[in-house]
């Protein structure tokens, strides 16, 4: 559903239908790493980056995650 929201230009539905998955199991892998996408496409780096952090607390071999870390850690440079 919030991938459908995502392609539809509705970034504010998406990620309240990942965070609803979120509360549901903290655990899913890659509901953090989708939101994070949103914010930093909404240009809120900060949130990208805590949401990251929650990611690769879940899955540290997340390729995914890593590069959209390295990415924003080059962005702040």
């Amino acid at each position: 559903m919030a991938v459908d929201f995502r392609a539809q230009g509705q970034p504010e539905r998406a990620r309240a239908a990942l965070e609803m998955a979120a509360r549901a199991d903290p655990s899913l892998p890659g509901v953090h790493l989708e939101i994070a996408t949103i914010d930093l496409q909404q240009g809120n780096a900060d949130a990208a980056r805590a949401e990251i952090q929650k990611e690769l607390a879940i899955v540290p071999e997340s390729a995914a995650a890593l590069a959209l870390k390295h990415r924003l850690e080059a962005a702040s440079n």
